[in-house]
């Protein structure tokens, strides 16, 4: 038999993949590949799960791009402003003038993905396509992977950039995911901070002593006295506590202490205490809670680089995305064909994610596959 034409394809995509239903029930066929993938190549194995030191291979990823549109006309470039009247122009009627890309109609694509820690061996869970600068960027990855996270269990953390707020912050703390980010300069351009007040530490050998705490650009704090002066300090990080509720949501706790320094009193070396890092009822009701400066992981921890590094795969794959399209902008206009041509892209990259695995450890992806893929030792 002769494969189908190009036209064939085209008029089968326009009549079968062109509506929203098409092109959903399309998205949840590429999600339920793409997890099944995420298995197969160890992404997200509860077996091998730390919540206190949780690897790359436990983390939700995202980040956004804008696609410049097929078109650099848009609606209110084919009306006439002096007449009224309508001009024969070419234009995607759903793309929206982007800011960032000079002005030109275009689309903001957002996805979720996860990397094991190996070259090319990174899933794309989802996408989100939205006309423009239309909603946040943060708030369409966090519903993403919120809704993903049921499904992948092993996950720990979610690791976005700055447009992660607080708001998005104490909703993946709630659902049990450790945000990972910077924390952001105040609207004065100051360190954020935040005083939760005094906390119980116990020492090495027992006694009690007491000090306020404050979070200070990610971790929290405590004020030493010396003959110098009074010093800031750092308290080290130890194990987390997520305890979970009875309506289904998390509250995160971890046990910190203070740090083995010569500047620290000899009695209160390594005396610990618990810290709460979701708000409290009453910080949620002022709309002022502690994640604006409290991080679960901060930024100078060690755990910080390898997790909120990996999101350079993630913005490497945006590159990718960008290189593979004609003078890097989008080939269709309108907003389901815009989704089914970044369906279609990521389905591929997620297949070669499972083709650079079978390469690595020669396991068997030929399930995934009409024809056999060819033997990993094949020259």
């Amino acid at each position: 038999e002769k494969p189908p034409t190009r036209s064939q394809v085209r008029y089968w995509l326009r009549t079968r993949l062109d509506d929203d239903a098409s092109v959903d029930a399309f998205a949840e066929a590429v999600e339920e590949i793409s997890i099944e993938i995420a298995h197969m190549i160890e992404i997200g194995k509860p077996s091998r799960d730390s919540i206190t030191h949780p690897g790359i291979e436990h983390g939700l990823i995202g980040d956004a791009t804008y696609l410049r549109g097929m078109y650099d006309t848009s609606f209110d470039d084919a009306v006439d402003k002096e007449t009224g009247e309508f001009r024969t122009l070419r234009f995607d009627p759903d793309a929206r003038k982007v800011q960032q890309d000079k002005g030109y109609p275009g689309y903001r694509v957002t996805h979720v993905s996860s990397h094991n820690g190996h070259p090319r061996e990174e899933v794309v869970y989802a996408i989100d396509v939205s006309p423009g600068q239309q909603g946040s960027d943060a708030a369409a990855f966090l519903d993403m992977a919120l809704e993903l996270f049921p499904k992948m269990p092993g996950m720990r953390t979610v690791v976005y950039d700055g447009a992660m707020y607080p708001v998005h912050i104490d909703r993946a703390l709630s659902a049990g995911l450790i945000p990972i980010n910077h924390v952001q300069l105040t609207a004065k351009g100051e360190v954020a901070t935040f005083n939760i007040g005094e906390h119980t530490f116990t020492t090495r050998g027992g006694k009690k002593h007491t000090a306020v705490v404050t979070f200070i650009d990610g971790p929290p704090c405590v004020t030493i006295a010396t003959v110098e002066g009074r010093h800031t300090i750092e308290l080290v990080r130890g194990q987390n506590k997520p305890r979970h509720n009875a309506d289904g949501t998390v509250t995160h706790y971890a046990h910190w202490a203070y740090p083995d320094d010569p500047i620290v009193p000899v009695h209160l070396r390594g005396a610990t205490t618990l810290i709460r890092f979701s708000p409290t009822d009453e910080e949620l009701a002022t709309g002022r809670t502690r994640s604006r400066a409290a991080r679960m992981i901060p930024r100078g921890d060690p755990d910080f680089p390898p997790t909120y590094g990996s999101r350079n795969n993630t913005e490497n794959r945006h590159h990718q995305l960008k290189l593979s399209l004609p003078n890097k902008r989008l080939n269709v206009s309108g907003i389901n064909r815009v989704r089914r041509r970044m369906l279609a892209h990521y389905l591929t990259k997620n297949l070669e994610a499972a083709i650079a695995w079978h390469e690595r450890t020669g396991g068997d992806i030929s399930h995934l596959f009409t024809l056999p893929p060819p033997l990993a030792d094949a020259a």
